[in-house]
């Protein structure tokens, strides 16, 4: 995709030429409006592509009127013209609407593009974090891909304390958390007292059913970066908790 502000450059050299076309009352048939209306066009396939709703929108306008006309005295206009005139005077006002939208949306996509880091400062904020996490999300932190991201990170989440506990494939997600921290009988244990165990067990548990889940529709951050990352950050707490973990006992030598 082309450079934003290019875009931008060219969508508003467009908008004011359209604002031109307004207010000389040009009209369909007029050598300047083609040049125009085809440049228009081109500009929006080349910016937003040939099948996009932006292109398509405006190229569903029809701007047909011709001026009128007289000749010898004669009008040969055709009995719509008064018709066709106002439709296509429509058509240029909303295309001019259309444009300062485009507009609009191409200055927050702009914005957005710097919010996000990219290169080394893409990296950095993950590089602090659990080294499962680097594994799991960092590619695709740095493509923007942040809702697979931090799927990805509690699915690796999910992996490490089954492997700790040594429990089956069969145990996963909120089942795995209740039998592995379990605070009366646990296979893994973070706190000595039984209060604090239950609490950790409820976060682990918690971040299964609300995070890890691929149907969490309330799951924030999919296009935030800041987001993402303050969800990344708590899988880390959680994993460096699993490295500190003391391992009771395994599934096979429970009484």
């Amino acid at each position: 995709m082309p450079d934003l502000s290019l875009q931008l450059d060219r969508l508003q050299q467009l908008l004011t030429q359209a604002v031109h076309q307004q207010e000389q009352n040009k009209a369909s048939r007029d050598a300047e409006f083609i040049v125009w209306h085809d440049r228009l066009l081109s500009t929006l396939i080349s910016v937003f592509g040939q099948d996009s709703r932006q292109t398509k929108r405006i190229a569903e306008l029809t701007f047909t009127y011709r001026r009128k006309l007289r000749i010898a005295g004669i009008d040969y206009s055709d009995a719509d013209r008064e018709v066709r005139e106002a439709r296509f005077k429509r058509d240029l006002t909303i295309t001019i609407g259309l444009l300062r939208n485009y507009m609009d949306e191409l200055q927050l996509e702009q914005q957005h593009v710097r919010a996000v880091p990219t290169g080394p400062r893409a990296v950095l904020p993950l590089a602090q974090l659990h080294p499962v996490v680097q594994q799991a999300a960092t590619k695709l932190f740095q493509n923007g891909h942040y809702r697979e991201a931090i799927l990805n990170t509690y699915i690796a989440l999910d992996n490490a304390v089954r492997d700790k506990a040594q429990l089956p494939a069969t145990y996963h997600g909120t089942k795995l958390m209740e039998q592995a921290f379990a605070p009366a009988n646990p296979l893994l244990r973070i706190a000595a007292s039984a209060d604090e165990q239950q609490g950790f067990m409820t976060l682990f548990r918690g971040a299964m059913l609300a995070i890890r889940n691929p149907k969490a529709h309330s799951l924030g951050g999919t296009t935030d970066p800041q987001r993402a990352l303050e969800w990344l950050s708590f899988a880390s707490v959680l994993l460096r908790n699993l490295d500190e973990a003391e391992v009771v006992q395994t599934q096979s030598s429970k009484p």
